[in-house]
């Protein structure tokens, strides 16, 4: 199941170190309120959406690696984690 948008916004901030608060959606556009910090622009957040998704890839892929060294099965890993290879 995928993330929603306003929730990858809201942990981007949150790792870029901001206050910042994810209010709602205004014609597909994020309205953030940067409650009188600094604001973040657009391209830095999505690059840090970006790198945080690259980043769930690598621990995916890590686990089914561990996993597959211990000789476990596709059904085995399914069994313990059934969103490794269920995409």
């Amino acid at each position: 199941m995928e993330t929603p948008i306003n929730v990858k916004y809201a942990e981007a901030l949150r790792k870029l170190g901001s206050t910042a608060t994810v209010i709602g959606m205004d014609e597909a556009e994020l309205i953030i309120d940067f409650n009188g910090g600094d604001e973040i622009s657009t391209e830095d957040i999505k690059a840090k959406i970006v790198e945080l998704d690259e980043a769930a890839v690598q621990i995916k892929a890590d686990k089914v690696s561990a996993y597959r060294k211990l000789l476990m099965t596709d059904a085995e890993i399914n069994a313990i984690d059934p969103s490794l290879l269920g995409e």
